[in-house]
């Protein structure tokens, strides 16, 4: 990834969005609280559309 000078944002084309499989296992362990304590769990995202991508769907 590259930063864009003049924005400061990320460049992100020709980068494949994936999952942080570190990030699969706190939602794994989200889960398995809200299970037996209840409650609610918010997911944190980056980019404008990266909770619509294949690979976030999938993990959700």
């Amino acid at each position: 990834m590259w930063m864009d000078p003049a924005t400061g944002k990320i460049i992100r084309e020709g980068v494949p969005a994936i999952h942080n499989p570190l990030d699969g296992n706190a939602l794994a362990a989200a889960l398995s609280v809200k299970e037996q304590y209840g409650g609610e769990i918010t997911l944190i995202t980056m980019g404008l559309c990266a909770a619509n991508t294949p690979s976030a769907i999938r993990v959700l």
